[in-house]
């Protein structure tokens, strides 16, 4: 059964397909992670306007806490190996973290844009039932995984600070510049369980932007594959093993306006692939300058404390949630340069052999263009120069160890 919503950013109402119809449900995590709505498909209304004072309240907090956090190498003289190393980690951290929302606000007439031509305008056109399925499936163990990854990191510092307590410590989580981690008072435990929470409201955020980006390079990726098929099924237009004169003439004028079609969708893709680039650029940068930065210090301290079985867990499980989470944003946008790599040899076997006479020449002529486009390399980049692939997410786990090694 079809659904049909209003979409305000563009005037008219659309049949949702399934890619739409799983975009409109993520879009309430997008929300509650602050980021604006990007699909404009919710009526305005009281609980709407309430919750959005509650979110500019907590974006408010979110600046006090990591100013605090950053506040920390001034006023915290009493901290252990790890302490120091996780003030280090998080008040590096979670600054460029804080900025990702305002980076997707700053674009998101853009986001709103692009994530309408890949969802509804293009699929419109052609869309793939199985491509899309595979799309959905994966987007959603990449988002779902992300998230476990992401809990399991917070839930195992919460952990650890709650076995320090037992052992006689105080509860900490998260180094601010007040309370000082050895002060036991009510008002310092209570300072440090808000910033715990404060915590993770900010990851929170971060979370909804990445999945924003997840879904959006998966759906890129898949359009890509989605282009494929298509320029496979022209084939289908001369299906029939002898057919006359006038149904060739009308086959080949067929095949010829669905060329047409298939190379439009083409242009918009790569429209939608500049789109990802302006829009994920820093956030690709600075996955990658945290991640190196927070493996080096990670190492450091796995080989500079004191190496319980509670720390080292929960060392390695924030090391796999940043590697994970930084991996899934490089490998999708490594699955973009495959496919469109792949695009080339589906024109070419779309079925253009099948013409004959000015119909072939012109095709040809077509084809030849066309493919000559798809053959340069789509590439989505880090710094403006750094390609994201498969080969540069190994580079960068190698480049943290070799930053490990010189320091130590």
């Amino acid at each position: 059964m079809s659904t049909s919503i209003e979409n305000s950013n563009y005037n008219s109402k659309h049949n949702l397909n399934k890619t739409s119809l799983y975009v409109y449900k993520v879009n309430t995590f997008w929300l509650i992670g602050a980021l604006p709505d990007l699909l404009k498909w919710r009526e305005s209304g009281y609980k709407k306007i309430i919750f959005e004072y509650i979110q500019k309240i907590l974006t408010v907090c979110i600046f006090i806490f990591v100013a605090m956090e950053v506040g920390s190498f001034f006023t915290q003289n009493n901290l252990s190996v790890k302490q120091a190393g996780d003030m280090k980690i998080l008040a590096f951290s979670h600054p460029i973290f804080a900025s990702y929302r305002f980076v997707i606000g700053y674009h998101k007439e853009k986001v709103k844009s692009l994530l309408y031509k890949l969802c509804i305008k293009m699929k419109n056109v052609y869309n793939d039932p199985e491509v899309e399925r595979q799309m959905i499936k994966k987007s959603t163990i990449y988002s779902v995984a992300f998230l476990l990854n992401l809990m399991n990191a917070l839930v195992s510092y919460g952990l650890e600070a709650l076995v320090q307590v037992l052992r006689g410590g105080t509860f900490v989580t998260v180094v601010t510049a007040w309370p000082d981690v050895t002060d036991k008072c009510i008002s310092a435990s209570i300072g440090r369980v808000i910033g715990y929470f404060m915590w993770w409201v900010c990851m929170t955020r971060v979370a909804a932007v990445l999945i924003l980006i997840i879904i959006t390079t998966g759906c890129l990726a898949y359009q890509f594959k989605n282009l494929q098929s298509y320029f496979y099924s022209l084939n289908n237009i001369f299906a029939k093993q002898s057919i006359s004169e006038t149904d060739q003439e009308n086959a080949e004028q067929k095949y010829e306006e669905a060329l047409k079609v298939g190379i439009q969708l083409h242009i918009d893709t790569l429209w939608c692939t500049r789109q990802v680039q302006v829009v994920c650029s820093f956030v690709y940068s600075a996955q990658i300058t945290i991640n190196v930065f927070v493996m080096t210090i990670q190492m450091l301290q796995m080989m500079s404390t004191n190496r319980t079985l509670g720390m080292a867990f929960t060392i390695v499980l924030t090391s796999t949630c940043l590697l994970f989470s930084t991996g899934v944003l490089m490998w999708n946008a490594g699955d973009v340069t495959v496919e469109a790599a792949l695009v080339p040899t589906a024109m070419y076997s779309s079925g253009w052999q099948n013409c004959r006479g000015k119909s072939s020449q012109r095709v040809r002529k077509l084809l030849v263009i066309a493919m000559g486009q798809a053959q340069r390399p789509v590439v989505l980049r880090s710094f403006g120069i750094l390609e994201i692939s498969y080969q540069a997410y190994v580079s960068m786990v190698k480049a943290s160890y070799s930053a490990f090694s010189l320091m130590y």
